[in-house]
C-alpha cells in the first residue's frame, strides 16, 4: 500500500482528528527533470476532533500522534515558541514516496562527423534519462477544530508551509473540557 493510501485511511478513519482542509497539487506532465523534485504533493490540515492544544509540548504530542504506525517520516519540523514574538512556529510532517519514473530519449543528430569522440556514431547520438516521479505528503496539525476552520475562511492556509500561532489569539477556542 502507498505511503498517501496508508496516512489517507489514519487520518479519516480516526475520529480524534478533524481533516479541515485536503490540499493538492498534480504536475499531470511530470515535467521535472530531477529526483528531487516533486511532482504530485497532497497536504492535510489536521486538528483534533475536540479541544484545544494551547502549548508547544501539546502541539507537538498531537503532532506525533499523525503519524501512522510502521511509518518513518522523512522529516518533521517541531514546534517552538518563539520568545520574543510569542508565536509558536513550525509543525510539519512530510513523508516522500516515489510512484513511478518517467524515462526521457533524445536523439541527437549532426552532419559532423568529427563528433565520434563525443558519442556520436554515423551522426547520430542517443541520449536517455531516466527521473522518479515523487509524491509528498504533508501533515500540518492545527490547535484546535475552530481554529483550523476559521483560518481557511480567512484564506491564510499555505500550501508551502505552517501558519504561525499566537498563543493569545487562542483565548477565544477554550471550551469548557
Amino acid at each position: 500500500m502507498s505511503k498517501l493510501k496508508t496516512i489517507d485511511n489514519f487520518l479519516k478513519n480516526n475520529d480524534k482528528f478533524y481533516i479541515g482542509k485536503l490540499g493538492e497539487f498534480d504536475d499531470k506532465f511530470y515535467a521535472h527533470q530531477t529526483d528531487s523534485c516533486v511532482n504530485h504533493e497532497v497536504s492535510y490540515c489536521v486538528a483534533p476532533s475536540e479541544g484545544l492544544l494551547d502549548s508547544v509540548s501539546l502541539l507537538q504530542n498531537f503532532m506525533m500522534s499523525l503519524i501512522p504506525s510502521g511509518l518513518e517520516p522523512d522529516r518533521i519540523h517541531d514546534f517552538y515558541q518563539d520568545r520574543s514574538e510569542e508565536r509558536i512556529y513550525g509543525g510539519q510532517i512530510y513523508f516522500r514516496e516515489n510512484i513511478g519514473q518517467r524515462k526521457i530519449v533524445h536523439t541527437l543528430t549532426s552532419a559532423d562527423l568529427d563528433l565520434v569522440k563525443h558519442g556520436f556514431r554515423d551522426g547520430k547520438k542517443v541520449v536517455e534519462n531516466t527521473y522518479n516521479i515523487v509524491r509528498r505528503i504533508d501533515i500540518f496539525p492545527f490547535p484546535s477544530k475552530e481554529y483550523l476552520d476559521d483560518k481557511i475562511k480567512e484564506g491564510l492556509f499555505i500550501m508551502t508551509g505552517p501558519i504561525p500561532i499566537h498563543p493569545h489569539n487562542l483565548a477565544k477556542y477554550r471550551r469548557n473540557i
